[in-house]
C-alpha cells in the first residue's frame, strides 16, 4: 500500500510509513536527556558518643537506644535564665542527641542540615534542595528530665541563618557557596550551631574542590555523589570542645576549624 501527499504528489510506502512511526513512537517514549548533577549533603549533629569527654553523653532512661547531654550548667545565675527559657535548667534537664555516629545516608537525624542539587554541565540556574524544601533546615530538638527520661518538650530548631550563593558558572566550573546556623529552640538567646562552605566543581578535572568553616562542638560531616554515582566523604570529625560552651568563642575566634580538599570522581 502506498499514500500520495496531497500537496506535492510523493508517494509513501507501507514500509517507509511503518519506519516513520516507529522513529516517532521511539522519540517520544525514550527518556530525556538530562544533565549530570552534584548533589553534596552537610550534617552538625550531636554523636551518641563524645571520644574526648566519655562522660558527658549519657543514656536516656527508660528510652533504650537514645542518649542526651546535659543541660550547660550556669550556676547562680539560673534562675535568670528561667527568664528566658520554656524548660526548666536546675541540674535535671538534659537534650536530645542524634543518637548515632557518622552516617553517609542522605536524610538523617542532625542539629543542622544543607543537602542540595545542582547541574555540573556549565548552564546551571538554580541550586535545589535535595532531601527537604529547603537547602538549609534545622533538626527537631528534644529536652529530657534526665533523671527519668521524661520528655519534657520537642521542638524544631531555630534557623538563624539561612544563605546560598551561586551557582557560580565560569570556565567549565561551578560554585555554590553556603552558610546556615540553627540554635536551641527552648532557650532564647543561646549558642549558634553553624558552618559556611565553599564548593567548585571543575568538570574538566571531574573533581569538587571545598572549604569549610565548623564550629569545635558537636560533630560535622559532609558527604557528595555525581548522579546516582558512588557517595565520597568529604569529611567527618568528632567534637574537639569538651561541651556545648564550646560554642562560644568569647570575642576571640578561637571557634572555628577551617577544612579544605578536594574530591575526584
Amino acid at each position: 500500500m502506498a499514500i500520495r501527499d496531497r500537496n506535492d504528489g510523493c508517494i509513501l510506502s507501507g514500509r517507509r510509513m511503518k519506519a516513520l512511526w516507529i522513529a516517532l513512537v521511539t522519540c517520544c517514549l525514550c527518556p530525556q536527556t538530562q544533565a549530570e548533577e552534584l548533589q553534596v549533603w552537610i550534617r552538625a549533629f550531636i554523636p551518641k558518643e563524645h571520644p574526648g569527654n566519655k562522660t558527658y553523653v549519657r543514656p536516656v532512661p527508660q528510652n533504650p537506644g537514645h542518649w542526651m547531654i546535659p543541660a550547660p550548667s550556669l550556676g547562680s545565675i539560673d534562675k535568670l535564665t528561667q527568664l528566658v527559657s520554656s524548660v526548666p535548667l536546675e541540674g535535671d534537664t538534659c537534650f536530645a542527641t542524634d543518637d548515632r555516629g557518622f552516617d553517609e545516608t542522605e536524610a538523617t537525624s542532625a542539629r543542622l542540615t544543607t543537602a542540595f542539587k545542582v547541574a555540573i554541565d556549565g548552564q546551571a540556574k538554580v541550586i535545589e534542595p535535595l532531601v527537604s524544601r529547603s537547602v538549609n533546615f534545622p533538626g527537631q530538638s528534644k529536652a529530657y528530665k534526665c533523671s527519668t527520661g521524661e520528655l519534657l518538650m520537642s521542638k524544631p530548631g531555630r534557623m538563624q541563618i539561612d544563605a546560598v550563593g551561586g551557582p557560580h558558572i565560569a570556565d567549565g566550573k561551578t560554585q555554590v557557596i553556603v552558610q546556615a546556623a540553627a540554635s536551641l529552640p527552648f532557650i532564647s538567646g543561646s549558642a549558634w550551631i553553624d558552618y559556611s562552605a565553599d564548593f567548585v566543581f571543575d568538570k574538566d578535572k571531574n573533581t569538587l574542590s571545598y572549604r569549610f568553616t565548623v564550629d569545635r562542638f558537636p560533630a560535622y560531616e559532609a558527604y557528595a555523589r555525581i548522579g546516582g554515582g558512588a557517595v565520597r566523604r568529604l569529611f567527618a570529625i568528632n567534637p574537639e570542645g569538651d561541651n556545648v560552651w564550646s560554642l562560644f568563642d568569647l570575642g576571640v575566634g578561637a571557634t572555628p576549624r577551617v577544612l579544605s580538599g578536594e574530591v575526584k570522581f
